[in-house]
């Protein structure tokens, strides 16, 4: 199977200085966290609060969870989290983009 995201929006933790959503896998809950590298990565301020994080969070949503479901397939083993830092995104977007 692959990942499945599910929800409308991210939620931000302040704890981990990231965007949180979560996807399925069968039967298997998989949280993902688009870090701040990763929101930088895609044209995010390097200062922004939780509340233009998630912005840029969900204008950039597509290519974030594209990136944490390419991270999950390379995965050896099928992990129950997912982090998508700025490194992930390369793999995916144009280099003028990442």
């Amino acid at each position: 199977m692959g990942l499945n995201f599910i929800g409308d929006v991210g939620v931000y933790l302040p704890s981990r200085d990231a965007v949180k959503i979560t996807a399925i896998d069968g039967d298997r809950v998989i949280d993902c966290y688009a870090t701040r590298s990763a929101l930088e990565a895609v044209g995010c301020p390097g200062l922004a609060e939780g509340s233009e994080l998630l912005r840029h969070f969900q204008k950039h949503r597509d290519n974030l969870e594209l990136a944490a479901i390419v991270k999950y397939r390379r995965a050896l083993t099928r992990p129950t989290a997912i982090e998508v830092e700025a490194a992930d995104l390369a793999a995916i977007l144009p280099a003028s983009a990442a």
